[in-house]
């Protein structure tokens, strides 16, 4: 599991735990208030709910969100037009339809029409409960001090439902904008390494080499191929092809200071540009790189390989303009390549 992903669990999970957790609250309140009330019915009712957020809690440990999300819809609706008909309109248990339609990206679904539907019933049942509230009188009497306390209980909860939902959906949208942000960092980061290789793509070496530029440092190109690659895909196959090339790549990458950049510039070519070094400087480590490459045993299915790679060296002197210094640096390797193979060219090669 990936660290965003597991981000995103834990929010989901303390999200959902937070609203279970404040339904059982509020039913432990209304239970003490029954029994105020001496009303051993609801009592019992609210002692059966308790037990039911209970079990709901446990669902929510076991990331079951789409059983519970439903239960809880059916408990809340269930709890208001109970209390609605026995208390009456002014007890104020209608208000939390409103609250409870609000929380609509609470959604587990995979259709997210579901909760719009859930709030959709949610507002029908808040205007039939007020139709029948006219014509019945409440099956239960309470003082109108009562009635008032419930009311003000009620809206309360309700204000505390509406806040909770809107700082939990801000940590929401906080949360999706760094998982954003972590995507997009995921995907600029695959666009700029080559996928076989990991080593930069021409696309990464363009942006940066702009900057190299611009620090007025002295800097070399150098673009290398493969000798004969043709040969070992033909004779080894591709697999084998690609081993070459994820190797290859190792020993460039290992022998390269840490601030150049090394580039997969496509097929078996290579580019290497050497941040502030010229060719005095560019021109042994290349070397270095080179005789690596040529002394190393690649052993593929047990079979031993050698492999030689020719280079072509340009630098920032010659020209300033990236296109240029590659465009230089290949003809100094097709030179290399006509005259032998497994060689450096730099402006002072003797043919």
């Amino acid at each position: 599991m990936t660290n965003a992903t597991y981000t995103k669990n834990r929010y989901i999970k303390t999200a959902y735990k937070g609203i279970v957790f404040l339904c059982l609250l509020y039913h432990i309140l209304f239970s003490c208030l029954v029994i105020i009330l001496h009303v051993p019915g609801l009592f019992i009712y609210h002692l059966c709910v308790c037990a039911f957020y209970v079990f709901m809690l446990r669902l929510v440990t076991m990331d079951i969100y789409r059983i519970t999300t439903v239960l809880i819809h059916i408990e809340i609706i269930t709890f208001i037009l109970t209390n609605t008909v026995l208390l009456g309109w002014n007890a104020g248990f209608h208000a939390y339809l409103l609250a409870l339609a609000s929380l609509v990206y609470f959604n587990p679904f995979d259709n997210k029409k579901v909760m719009y539907i859930f709030s959709g019933m949610e507002a029908v049942l808040f205007f039939c409960l007020k139709i029948f509230t006219i014509y019945y009188s409440p099956i239960l009497h309470m003082s109108s001090q009562m009635r008032d306390i419930f009311y003000l209980i009620n809206y309360v909860g309700c204000f505390i439902v509406v806040v909770s939902g809107a700082a939990l959906s801000k940590v929401s949208a906080e949360t999706t904008e760094k998982r954003l942000v972590r995507k997009t960092r995921s995907l600029q980061n695959q666009a700029d390494h080559d996928t076989l290789t990991h080593l930069w793509t021409r696309s990464y070496l363009t942006k940066q080499f702009q900057k190299i530029r611009e620090k007025g440092m002295p800097f070399s190109v150098t673009m290398c191929d493969i000798d004969n690659f043709k040969g070992i895909n033909d004779t080894y196959g591709h697999n084998c092809g690609d081993y070459i090339l994820e190797s290859i790549a190792g020993i460039l990458k290992k022998n390269s200071p840490e601030n150049s950049i090394v580039t997969r510039w496509g097929g078996e070519e290579f580019i290497v540009l050497l941040e502030d070094c010229d060719i005095t400087k560019g021109k042994p480590l290349i070397e270095k790189i080179r005789k690596k490459v040529a002394e190393t045993e690649f052993v593929y299915k047990e079979q031993v390989l050698r492999v030689t790679m020719t280079f072509g060296i340009s630098t920032s002197m010659e020209h300033t303009e990236l296109n240029n210094l590659i465009e230089l640096a290949d003809d100094r390797m097709y030179v290399g390549k006509q005259n032998g193979k497994n060689r450096v060219v730099d402006d002072s090669y003797v043919m």
